[in-house]
């Protein structure tokens, strides 16, 4: 159907944490767009220098206006198992160069999260 896009994406990242950590992110996403608009599910794999992860389920709307999402910390290993919590994240989306598809971008967000006593 004309509009209708069902999607199945991969996007890697690279992050900076405010107290020096560093991680790679890959994230997989699902969406069942029409005209742009529509549902989507992504689940992000965090993996720190350590060996730690955090695993992040985001669920959201897409609408010409903007996207609206919810995020929550859903299993943390290493220093971040037990780990509960959100994320939240504001993204600038670039122009595709010619010759590349999809998109990339710049961003910052806030990982909140507490972890279980010991």
């Amino acid at each position: 159907m004309e509009g209708h896009d069902l999607v199945l994406a991969s996007r890697g990242e690279f992050l900076v944490f405010e107290n020096g950590d560093v991680a790679t992110a890959i994230y997989v996403m699902s969406a069942d767009f029409n005209k742009g608009a529509g549902p989507y599910v992504n689940y992000k794999t965090i993996k720190f220098v350590d060996g730690s992860t955090i695993f992040v389920k985001t669920e959201g709307v897409m609408a010409p206006t903007g996207s609206k999402s919810t995020s929550e910390i859903i299993r943390g290993t290493g220093r971040f198992e037990g780990a509960k919590g959100t994320m939240s994240i504001k993204a600038k989306w670039l122009p595709a160069e010619k010759g590349e598809i999809g998109t990339k971008g710049i961003g910052e967000g806030t990982l909140t999260y507490t972890l279980p006593s010991k």
